[in-house]
C-alpha cells in the first residue's frame, strides 16, 4: 500500500521545520510586546512604586531588548535589506566617530555607551517587527492600543484635575516639585511617563495607532463601541497634552493619512473612513473647547505667549525638523560625540 504525501519522511520533516519556524516567530511577537509593555510600566515604577529605584529603573527593558536581538539575529527574524543595511551602517559610523570624540577628550566612556544606548538600542525594533509580524499581529498590536487608550485617557484627566504636588503627579524619584503648569494650578499631565515630552509623543503614536486601527477594518468583538470610545479618549489624550507640537503632529499623521490612504484607492469606502478621520477631529475639538475649556483658554494664552518668544507653531515645527542643520556649519569635524 503506497505511502499517502503526509507519509513521506521529506513531507513530515518539512512540515515539522515550518512549525518551528513559526513558534520562533511567536516567540519573537511576543518579546516585542514584552519589551513594549516594559516602556510604559518603567514610568509608574520610577515615580510612584519604586522611586529610590529611579536610576536603574531606566534600564528595565533595556536586557528583554538585547535578548530579543540574539534572538531574532540567531534565527533569522530581522529585516536587514535595504533600509535595515544603510540604518546599520550609519549606526556603526556614527558610533565610532562619537567615540573617537571622547578618546580624544580624555571624556568617561560611560556616557559614550549611554549616548549608543539612547540613540540606536531600540531602532532595530523596528526591521525584527518587519520580519516577524504578520498581519494579524499588527492588528492585535493596534487593537492592544485602541483599548488602552481608554484608561489611559482617565489616568491624564485625574492628573488635569489632580494639584501639582498631588501623588499622581510626582515626577522621577517621587519628585513632587516636577509638575509642569500652564497657569492658573492648570497642570499638563506626565501620563505614564515621566516628564511631559514621552507624554506628547506617545499621544501622537496613539493617534496614529488609533487612526490605523479605524482604517485597517480588523474585525473585533464590540468594534463599534470601541471606536466611540478610543476616539473620545485619543482626543482627550491630546487635549490634555498641554503641548503646541501635539498640534502640529496631529495635522501632519491624519494630512498623510487622508492624503496616502485617497491615493492609494479612490474609492467610496475609503471617501467613508476618510470622513470617520475627521469625526474623530471633530470629537477632539468639541473635547478642547466644551468638556475642558479652562484648558482651551490656557492653551490660547501658551500660543500667544510663545509665538512672541518662539515664532508660531509653524515656525517652531520648521526649527525643528532643520535643526540639524546649523551644526553642519558649526560642529568639530568629528562632531561633539555620542550622548
Amino acid at each position: 500500500m503506497a505511502l499517502s504525501d503526509a507519509s513521506r519522511p521529506d513531507a513530515w520533516i518539512a512540515a515539522q521545520g515550518a512549525r518551528q519556524a513559526e513558534s520562533r516567530r511567536r516567540r519573537a511577537v511576543a518579546l516585542v510586546f514584552l519589551v513594549y509593555a516594559l516602556s510604559l510600566l518603567e514610568g509608574p515604577l520610577r515615580k510612584w512604586f519604586l522611586p529610590e529605584l529611579a536610576t536603574p529603573l531606566t534600564f528595565l527593558r533595556d536586557p528583554f531588548a538585547v535578548l530579543l536581538y540574539a534572538y531574532c539575529f540567531g534565527h533569522g527574524l530581522v529585516a536587514w535589506g535595504g533600509v535595515g543595511a544603510l540604518w546599520l551602517g550609519m549606526t556603526i559610523v556614527s558610533s565610532l566617530l562619537g567615540a573617537l570624540q571622547f578618546f580624544f577628550n580624555d571624556l568617561n566612556a560611560y556616557a559614550w555607551l549611554l549616548g549608543v544606548r539612547t540613540y540606536w538600542l531600540y531602532m532595530p525594533l523596528a526591521f525584527v517587527i518587519a520580519a516577524a509580524f504578520r498581519r494579524r499581529d499588527v492588528e492585535r498590536f493596534l487593537l492592544w492600543n485602541t483599548l488602552l487608550a481608554i484608561p489611559y485617557a482617565l489616568l491624564v484627566a485625574v492628573q488635569y484635575n489632580a494639584g501639582p504636588t498631588a501623588w499622581i503627579n510626582l515626577g522621577v524619584g517621587g519628585d513632587d516639585a516636577a509638575a509642569v503648569g500652564l497657569g492658573e494650578e492648570i497642570v499638563r499631565p506626565f501620563g505614564l511617563f515621566t516628564y511631559t515630552g514621552p507624554n506628547v509623543q506617545f499621544t501622537a503614536a496613539m493617534i496614529a495607532m488609533f487612526v490605523a486601527f479605524f482604517l485597517s477594518g480588523a474585525r473585533v468583538p464590540f468594534r463599534t463601541p470601541i471606536l466611540w470610545g478610543a476616539g473620545a479618549a485619543v482626543g482627550a489624550m491630546a487635549v490634555l497634552t498641554g503641548s503646541r507640537a501635539i498640534y502640529f503632529l496631529a495635522a501632519a499623521i491624519l494630512g498623510l493619512t487622508l492624503l496616502g490612504s485617497t491615493i492609494a484607492r479612490p474609492d467610496a469606502r475609503t471617501l467613508i473612513r476618510n470622513g470617520g478621520v475627521l469625526v474623530f477631529v471633530g470629537i477632539a475639538a468639541a473635547l478642547l473647547t466644551l468638556a475642558f475649556p479652562d484648558m482651551f483658554l490656557a492653551m490660547q494664552n501658551r500660543f500667544a505667549e510663545a509665538e512672541a518668544v518662539e515664532g508660531s507653531i509653524w515656525q517652531r515645527a520648521l526649527n525643528t525638523v532643520l535643526v540639524f542643520v546649523d551644526p553642519l556649519f558649526t560642529a568639530p569635524l568629528l562632531g561633539h560625540g555620542i550622548g
